[in-house]
């Protein structure tokens, strides 16, 4: 889940849409009707995939925006995090065919004083990975 800059929308992954949907907040905090946000993140996942294939795969999971907009998405069964931009095109922000070091990441988070420290959660390891970022998180609310 993900709120935009100004709060309007609220953004969900849909792990077996392999999408991301939008939602707009009304004034009166009630959503409103979904939409998609960007295309279908990649193809259905199968057993006893190869790590080629599997980087095929678009099972969304976790997201966060950073701050110029555009939406990351874990692909928890890629080893992938990908961004779609504010002009919906998909970008590989991340991606560890193998799983080595990032294996089924599931959220993104931002954080230190510039927001360039890059937190990623993942199932199959111990431990939360940390990069710096290329580009500035979106401060969330208590970030603020």
């Amino acid at each position: 889940l993900a709120l935009d800059a100004d709060e309007s929308h609220l953004y969900v992954c849909q792990t077996m849409g392999r999408n991301v949907v939008r939602l707009p907040i009304r004034a009166d905090g009630a959503l409103g009707a979904s939409e998609p946000y960007g295309p279908v993140l990649g193809e259905p996942a199968f057993p006893r995939a190869t790590p080629e294939q599997r980087s095929r795969f678009g099972a969304t999971d976790g997201c966060g925006f950073d701050a110029e907009g555009n939406l990351w998405v874990t692909l928890v069964l890629a080893n992938k995090v990908v961004a779609i931009t504010p002009a919906r095109d998909v970008v590989t922000v991340i991606h560890d065919p193998t799983g080595e070091l990032m294996s089924w990441p599931t959220n993104v988070s931002w954080g230190g004083r510039d927001m360039r420290d890059l937190y990623i959660g993942t199932i199959r390891r111990d431990y939360v990975l940390h990069a710096r970022s290329p580009l500035p998180g979106l401060p969330l609310v208590h970030q603020r």
